[in-house]
């Protein structure tokens, strides 16, 4: 339409008048392609870069370096700060807890005042001072606390060394060879217990017989070996330990140096079976190799009631795979490190007439009499510890119905001798067991209601008491406890859970500590469990005479294990399905 119109006008051309163009390569063809990359040559290089960076980071571990070297002065001038203050926070709550102590005994003296038997300037707990325990490890596994004989004077701990020895030392020097066979006599007089922990190490200067090493090294006749080996205190390792911190301060320096070379002497050659031996208990004279390490345990841990004792009368029932035992009090189930000859274990099979060791199913305490049961296979002990966990009867997975079924399973009843009757009924509490104070034995805390929470190792406890007696005490119990004592509260008592140490801890918490208990005797008080909870490290656990507390007991104590109630659904005992039920003898303290 527009050419139409436009067409003639000057300037205008009409399309059809145009040249043909076609759309190609101009002449002589396109040009080529640039494909090279043009990079500029310019700014920092990749060296500069790194250079730069490099001491930007430099820059940076300075700056730190001197932010951490002012707050290390601030943090040392705070702690110089707070040894000057501690002394007079602490002189502040010592002042504090006398004060609560004094209102405490006025409030005790005021309650007690019409108690014929109460004396203010008398401590209400029987009990008596021990010596701290001493540090233990391979070179003196469980020193004892010990008293030496004919009076109550604790002696020094020493270290004494020759060229191929030194000695642990609870006494002031060593035992002559008369106190050496009292020590060693087979029955001890009665009531003796041990001179005091005494411990020999030895590095062999040569191969040759252990008791021909003993001999030459400490003097000791064969037929003094010949004892100690009986009673299972002879331990040899390949490799000499480690020596401790607590005897390198007591050896001079060559002497440590000496003990040394033989220890890398050895370690040099030695092969990966060597490496890996640990320490072990000797039973007869061996030959061993140059530089192996012997510990001899001069002085053994005694218990006189084991040969008082009419052992076939101890063994309530036995099977073909197992024997029930009343265990005396004061006597340990498994042996100790230096005495074989004297526990439950070797009393047993002493009564069974077994040449073959039984062997543990579950553990009583030192003090505790009572009945436990002892496998003479390891399938019996595998199964019955079945019993004991509830297993074999429902899932792994439900932890309630275990508990339960382990209960319906196992049902175990004590008798418990305390001062303070408690109440009937169940007893439930949470504690944390193996607890421990500088010097004192592990024990089970009962903790405060508040304190469960912030506890992680919190276990539930429950125990039933189902009766309480009051019964006349025997000759025995009063010597014991106290002459002036002729009565006592006897408690029938259920353990639902089987905690370490929970009855004694339990009843202690309710105000009723076991007679003669000494560990938990104290721990009656509510504001000395509190301390120990928080793990108090200023906590210095004494009596009003400057005397330890916390002690294990160095005698019986009130509390028997006194009947075991089995439903045998495995067939352990004989029958499967029967209900099998045993019972100890009197309690001791009735006797």
């Amino acid at each position: 339409m527009t050419e139409f119109l436009r067409r003639g006008a000057p300037g205008m051309k009409s399309v059809k008048d145009m040249p043909i163009v076609q759309d190609g390569p101009p002449p002589g063809g396109f040009p080529a392609i640039r494909y090279a990359r043009r990079v500029p040559s310019t700014g920092p290089t990749g060296i500069t870069l790194f250079a730069v960076g490099a001491s930007i980071m430099a820059y940076g571990f300075y700056k730190v370096g001197q932010g951490n070297h002012i707050r290390r002065a601030e943090t040392a001038e705070k702690m110089e700060a707070r040894k000057s203050l501690v002394p007079f926070l602490q002189a502040e709550e010592d002042r504090r807890w006398v004060k609560v102590y004094r209102q405490f005994k006025e409030k005790e003296n005021n309650v007690l005042k019409d108690n014929p038997d109460f004396n203010p300037q008398e401590p209400i707990y029987k009990t008596r001072w021990m010596p701290p325990a001493q540090p233990v490890g391979a070179w003196g596994h469980a020193r004892r606390l010990a008293f030496f004989i004919g009076n109550n004077q604790t002696r020094n701990f020493a270290f004494r060394m020759n060229r191929n020895q030194y000695t642990e030392m609870k006494l002031e020097q060593r035992p002559t060879l008369e106190q050496m066979a009292l020590a060693t006599s087979v029955p001890p007089p009665q009531d003796f217990t041990g001179l005091g922990a005494w411990v020999e190490h030895i590095a062999a200067p040569r191969k040759d017989s252990v008791a021909t090493i003993i001999e030459e090294s400490l003097g000791y006749p064969q037929s003094m070996i010949a004892r100690i080996f009986e009673f299972g205190g002879i331990y040899t390792c390949p490799i000499v330990p480690e020596i401790p911190l607590t005897a390198q301060s007591r050896l001079s320096s060559s002497e440590l140096a000496e003990m040394r070379r033989r220890r890398e002497t050895v370690m040099a050659t030695a092969t990966r079976e060597i490496l890996h031996t640990r320490i072990a208990r000797l039973f007869s004279d061996t030959v061993v190799e140059e530089h192996t390490y012997i510990r001899v345990h001069c002085s053994p841990k005694r218990f006189p009631v084991f040969h008082s004792v009419d052992w076939p009368q101890r063994v309530m029932a036995e099977g073909s795979d197992y024997v029930i035992l009343d265990k005396p009090a004061y006597l340990p189930v498994a042996p100790t490190v230096d005495n074989i000859l004297e526990s439950a274990l070797s009393g047993a099979a002493k009564g069974i007439g077994a040449k073959d060791p039984l062997l543990i199913t579950s553990r009583l305490d030192q003090a505790t009499e009572g009945l436990i049961v002892l496998g003479k296979t390891a399938e019996f002990v595998q199964k019955f510890g079945k019993i004991i966990r509830g297993e074999g009867i429902q899932s792994e997975d439900d932890d309630a119905h275990k508990i339960e079924s382990s209960i319906t399973m196992y049902k175990k009843m004590y008798k418990a001798l305390v001062r303070v009757p408690p109440p009937l009924g169940t007893m439930t509490h949470h504690v944390k067991i193996k607890c421990r104070q500088q010097g004192t034995p592990f024990f089970t805390i009962v903790l405060r209601e508040k304190g469960i929470e912030n506890e992680p190792k919190a276990q539930y406890c429950e125990l039933i008491v189902h009766a309480v007696e009051k019964v006349n005490l025997g000759p025995a119990a009063k010597e014991r406890f106290d002459p002036d004592i002729d009565t006592g509260y006897e408690v029938l008592i259920e353990l639902v859970t089987g905690r370490t140490h929970q009855i004694r801890a339990q009843l202690s918490a309710a105000g009723c500590p076991l007679l003669g208990d000494d560990l938990y005797t104290p721990l009656a008080s509510p504001e000395l469990r509190a301390r120990l909870e928080v793990g108090d490290p200023t906590l210095v656990i004494v009596d009003d005479t400057g005397r330890r507390l916390l002690a294990e007991a160095d005698g019986p104590i009130g509390l028997q294990a006194f009947r075991l109630e089995i439903d045998d659904r495995l067939g352990v005992f004989g029958e499967e399905g029967k209900n099998v039920v045993f019972e100890a003898g009197t309690p001791w303290w009735r006797n």
